[in-house]
Formats: C-alpha cells, sequence, structure tokens
C-alpha cells in the first residue's frame, strides 16, 4: 500500500507541475502573439509611410 500512496503523490505533483506549466506557456504564447502582432503593426506603417 506504502508504494502505491508514494505514485499517486508523484502522479499528484506530476499533474501540477504540467498545469503550471501549460498555464505558463498559455501566458508565453499571448505576450509572443501580442508583441508580434504589434510588430506587424510597426512594420505596415513603417511600410505605407515610407
Amino acid at each position: 500500500m506504502e508504494v502505491s500512496n508514494c505514485d499517486s503523490d508523484l502522479t499528484v505533483l506530476q499533474f501540477s507541475k504540467v498545469h503550471l506549466l501549460s498555464k505558463g506557456l498559455e501566458i508565453w504564447f499571448l505576450l509572443v502573439f501580442f508583441s508580434f502582432g504589434l510588430l506587424m503593426k510597426a512594420s505596415f506603417f513603417l511600410f505605407f509611410s515610407s
């Protein structure tokens, strides 16, 4: 029983780790997407103003 208990603890720990990781990736993806959009807008402005 002790071994299985330890296993379940490990899986819970891994799950929370993955959950945090996916949350972080989500935030990073939003940041990258946002900055990419700003870059595109800036390049469009530069392209049309020149």
